[in-house]
């Protein structure tokens, strides 16, 4: 018999090309990672954070894949991730009331406990972190 030895938090990962049909996947994969961690009271949330990013990424960058990760980083936060190869950062607006569209930051601004953005090599890397509630 093989014992497996889990190293690091639990996380899931993926890469995919930056297309509107990439942004329900990631979705419902983070969904399906959260759920199979026992935090289906947050996943709700993690959706929208994870469609406005995702969004972002494939709307706004001209970006040829996307990579979309959720890390349990302690008990009681998730972090979210995606990733493109755009190194321009997103700023939250104030749009006018009958706008169609700018809002997404400040839907992850609503849901995360913290949001930023990061440069890294080749792009930059969006991330929120969730609080997971106790009980």
């Amino acid at each position: 018999m093989t014992m497996m030895t889990v190293l690091g938090p639990p996380r899931y990962q993926e890469r995919c090309p930056a297309r509107e049909e990439a942004v329900p996947r990631a979705r419902h994969e983070v969904a399906q990672a959260l759920s199979s961690w026992g935090l289906d009271s947050i996943v709700q949330a993690a959706e929208s954070v994870v469609s406005e990013l995702m969004n972002n990424a494939v709307a706004h960058t001209d970006t040829a894949a996307v990579g979309v990760s959720v890390t349990r980083i302690t008990a009681t936060r998730v972090r979210l991730v995606v990733t493109d190869s755009s190194p321009v950062r997103p700023h939250a607006q104030a749009p006018d009331d009958d706008d169609e569209h700018g809002r997404g930051l400040l839907i992850v601004d609503a849901f995360a406990a913290c949001w930023g953005a990061d440069r890294v090599l080749g792009g930059k890397r969006m991330w929120a972190e969730l609080e997971v509630p106790c009980g």
